[in-house]
This record gives structure tokens, sequence and C-alpha cells, in this order.
């Protein structure tokens, strides 16, 4: 693997849509059973991951965050074992605004250009032409991050799925119900994820000085 990162493009964005403020999620409660150790904990440059998506959640703008994760002192998982919909689930009801950044913690280059680019995306006009509030948006192929509506309706299907055993428990799945818009990215080398020793050599390879 070989990393290049390349912040020189400027992205679109429209002017007058006023980003409205938000609570960052960060999902950090998986069990980390192909990396065999608890990834959140995982350092770069003497940062763990989980520090370092806390902190790139400020830089971003969020103005609260939220940790998911089954260790005292943070938000602890409701329904248990369901991945990254348990940890919504546990955190969207205490969440302070109506909109939420949703950030895995085993990113180990995403950028607060990034999440800018993200956030600011909305599209101008529906197909009636009429402006509208969007249920959420993430980049094409990459379900996380996400900007969502902090809304009833997720909170519902949230439950729905989480307390019906056959029902879907992917992300991918959740957005495509809720009609989520998926928006290509700028910097794709930066939505890259680790989950097993191998990928998290290969980063910390490109990464250290």
């Amino acid at each position: 693997m070989h990393i290049k990162l390349n912040h020189q493009k400027k992205h679109q964005s429209n002017s007058d849509f006023a980003e409205p403020k938000f609570t960052a999620i960060v999902l950090a409660g998986g069990l980390s059973s192909r990396m065999g150790t608890d990834k959140a904990l995982l350092s770069v440059h003497g940062n763990t991951l989980l520090s370092r998506t806390i902190n790139l959640a400020y830089e971003a703008g969020a103005q609260e965050v939220l940790v998911s994760r089954n260790k005292a002192g943070f938000i602890q998982d409701v329904h248990k074992n369901h991945g990254p919909l348990s940890g919504l689930h546990a955190t969207l009801p205490i969440c302070n605004f109506s909109h939420a950044l949703v950030l895995a913690v085993d990113m180990p280059i995403l950028s607060s250009q990034s999440l800018r680019q993200l956030l600011q995306f909305k599209p101008l006009t529906t197909s009636k032409g009429v402006d509208k509030d969007l249920a959420g948006q993430h980049f094409v192929g990459h379900p996380l991050p996400a900007f969502i509506m902090v809304s009833d309706d997720l909170k519902q299907e949230l439950s729905n799925r989480l307390t019906h055993t056959s029902a879907s428990k992917s992300l991918n799945n959740l957005w495509r119900t809720l009609n989520f818009i998926e928006i290509p990215s700028e910097y794709p080398e930066e939505l890259l994820n680790t989950n097993d020793p191998q990928t998290w050599q290969e980063f910390i390879k490109d990464l250290e000085p």
C-alpha cells in the first residue's frame, strides 16, 4: 500500500447552504475480532485512533462528540453485537443537535478536508425543483463517514431492525432504505480503513516518518 494524499483540489459547495451545528458520533464499539486487539487503541504518531478521531471531529466543526464504545465511561450499546446500528441506536437519542456526523474509529488517514466536502455538499433542488432537508449522505462505496439528520424516522428504523432478528443489520442497507445520497469523494484514498494486522502494518509503514 502506498498512500498519496492530495488536498490541492477545491470542492464545490452550495454557497447558500449554511452548515448546521452538529454532533459527531464516533463508532468505536466493535469487537476488533479480525485485528486481534482493540482498534481504538492503536497508535499513530503518539495518538490512539480514538483520540485522533475525536480531534478530527472537532476540527471538522462538531459542537459535541459522542463515543459509542462498550467500555466504562463511554456510551454503551443497549442491543449488543449488531455493529454500527447498535452504536447509532445508543447515541442518537442523546444528540443535542438535529444533524450528526458519523465516524468510524478505524480510518487512520481520514482528514477534515474530506469531512468538509461531505458536510458542505447539498443538492440545489429536488426533482420537483424545491429545496428540502436530506435524510443523509455519504461517499460512494463507503457507508462511513456519513452526515445524517437525527430524525424520529431514523430512530424508529434502528429500533425496528435491532428488535427483529430477521431484519438487516447492514449500515449500507439502512442508508439505502432511507434514500441517502451518495457523493463522489475528492480524496478516496482517505476512506480506507484498517481491519486486520496486515492492513495495519501497511498503514504504519506509509505513515510513520
